[in-house]
């Protein structure tokens, strides 16, 4: 059995990294498949928040330290797909338009790669890691 070892993000940049690698993806040989999916809210004034559409999609990503000493660094690759959809139907959407500003907005569905390294000396600063929300327009 393997006994684990506590990270210690407030002294380690290295361990900060691993912990920010591990909330994306997987160290593992074997790629490890993920979902996600959620709703986008407007937030208008003291209002209520008002339901405007989902989102849903895939991904895989690959996370590894490469690198020796000072030259080390985190390595993450992956790819995404993902798509929005309506609400009430769950009807993938091609067009919204912008109660706001009148605009209507085309989407069409995404696929990403992504590739990104961070050495562990410029991350000094960095105590917790926080996962993203994508859109695009």
């Amino acid at each position: 059995m393997t006994r684990s070892v506590p990270l210690d993000l407030a002294a380690s940049p290295r361990d900060n990294l691993y912990a920010f690698g591990k909330t994306w993806g997987t160290f593992g040989e074997d790629p490890l498949v993920s979902t996600f999916h959620g709703a986008m809210y407007a937030s208008v004034g003291t209002s209520r928040l008002q339901p405007l559409f989902g989102y849903a999609g895939t991904g895989i990503t690959k996370v590894r330290f490469v690198g020796d000493g000072p030259a080390e660094r985190l390595q993450m690759r992956g790819k995404e797909t993902g798509f929005f959809y309506d609400l009430r139907t769950g009807e993938v959407i091609e067009t919204w338009d912008n109660p706001f500003t009148g605009e209507t907005w085309r989407s069409s569905p995404s696929s990403t790669t992504r590739s990104a390294a961070s050495s562990p000396s410029r991350c000094r600063s960095c105590t917790s890691a926080t996962p993203r929300s994508t859109a695009s327009r």
